[in-house]
């Protein structure tokens, strides 16, 4: 059986996390965020962008001191108790599917219109979207950092032109009802655009492929947090700039902010957003496979899922999740696999907090990993209802195969609490 190489520089691992983060969330969630927040969706995207950096660094702290491949499942399991790693592992994937959902519906969306001659309905085109994008995934991961970094450069840039293009034009009149949903729209802002910085942990889940693994995973965590969070500031206020209300509760908010302009930019923009779309599908499937090997590899699922090509790719992994991706596509309920999704991070992001609380070496002051803990505590409650139930029922599935599925027989961790 292949082993996986560590082939991933610093520069790579910074292109995964932006090529994780950048997606349907700027493109799409703002959208619907903002119906709630209006114009401050700016302020909202401000607290998203604050909870993240506390999480990330909190994510970077564990990734200098565990860099294995499995992410919070490793965190759990060795600082915390095998269930805990196991749970965390659980919901990682769960978000990585409903994640991959999310996108191909939101791709979906975006492409149809553009192309009104393909007549399909948006669940089969999401369908044919995630079997594609899975296939890719067998590709090796170096081929893949650099198809990452390709597409990042292209959104990157059409964002930053947006941006500019939003402060050239600034329109006073749009902001005149700033927060018309007072503080609880703001908060509930959010906790949906905290879906559009989900991914800066995916290189976690990889550290069996990154070249120093210590240095490489925190610092291009952190990185890669600040990039989004002053790109997503401004593209947010140029959002509300051109498009004022016209953008609220829209499926292609960034394309509506254009709309009175011509359709070259409208264009543009849809063609970053699938892009965009295209590489967060990608690196979903990528990073859920990698935990889904790691959890196989320690016996907590089954051993055929850490089944690797001869190029280290887990390729059942990636075939499982491709197929629940496709089966909860069928759903075509966009708003309720964004909050799922949101839901399952918070979740593991919280598990990952009380994790780094029982590290003996700390890299950062113990407020920082509080902090993360708190902040993902308080978004959880701006979430919608189906979101609670969905997680909850995730939760309990969870339960129901630690007890029946009996992983309780894997082995001690090669790591020893002591050294950490």
């Amino acid at each position: 059986m292949a082993s996986l190489k560590r082939v991933l520089g610093f520069w790579d691992c910074v292109f995964i996390n932006l090529a994780s983060i950048i997606g349907a969330g700027i493109f799409v969630v703002i959208g619907v965020a903002s119906g709630l927040a209006g114009p401050a969706i700016i302020i909202s995207m401000v607290v998203a962008g604050i909870a993240s950096v506390f999480i990330g660094l909190t994510f970077a702290e564990l990734g200098q001191l565990i860099p294995k491949e499995g992410g919070v499942f490793e965190y759990g399991e060795e600082l915390l108790s095998p269930f805990a790693g196991f749970l965390g592992g659980w919901l990682w994937i769960f978000a990585g599917i409903v994640s991959v959902s999310a996108l191909a519906l939101a791709l979906a969306n975006y492409i149809l219109p553009l192309i009104p001659s393909l007549g399909l309905p948006v669940t089969f085109l999401a369908s044919i979207i995630i079997l594609i994008i899975g296939l890719l995934n067998f590709l090796n991961v170096k081929t893949s950092a650099k198809l990452d970094m390709i597409f990042v450069v292209f959104v990157v840039l059409v964002l930053l032109v947006f941006s500019i293009f939003g402060l050239i034009h600034f329109n006073p009149v749009n902001f005149s009802n700033f927060a018309p949903g007072g503080a609880y729209g703001v908060l509930g802002g959010a906790s949906l655009v905290f879906f559009d910085y989900l991914g800066f942990t995916k290189i976690t889940a990889m550290g069996d492929e990154v070249k120093n693994p210590r240095r490489n995973i925190p610092f291009s965590i952190i990185f890669s947090i600040l990039i989004v969070v002053v790109l997503y500031i401004l593209t947010s206020f140029a959002a509300i700039s051109l498009g004022g209300s016209a953008i609220y509760n829209s499926s292609e908010p960034l394309a509506a902010a254009v709309g009175g302009f011509g359709t070259l930019g409208v264009w543009l923009i849809s063609l970053a957003a699938i892009v965009a779309m295209i590489q967060v599908m990608f690196t979903s499937i990528m990073g859920s496979s990698r935990v889904m090997l790691a959890m196989s590899g320690k016996k907590f699922l089954p051993k055929s899922m850490a089944q690797k090509s001869k190029s280290g790719v887990p390729i059942h992994s990636i075939v499982i999740i491709s197929i629940f991706s496709i089966m909860l596509a069928f759903t075509n309920n966009l708003v309720f696999v964004i909050s799922a999704t949101s839901f399952s991070y918070l979740l593991f992001f919280i598990i990952s907090g009380f994790a780094a609380l029982k590290l003996k070496k700390s890299v950062f002051p113990r407020w920082v990993v509080y902090g993360s803990i708190l902040v993902s505590a308080a978004l959880l409650f701006f979430l919608d209802f189906d979101a609670w139930i969905a997680g909850i029922l995730v939760v309990f599935l969870a339960g129901l195969y630690w007890t029946l599925g009996e992983p309780n027989s894997v082995k001690s961790s090669s790591f020893k609490r002591s050294d950490f």
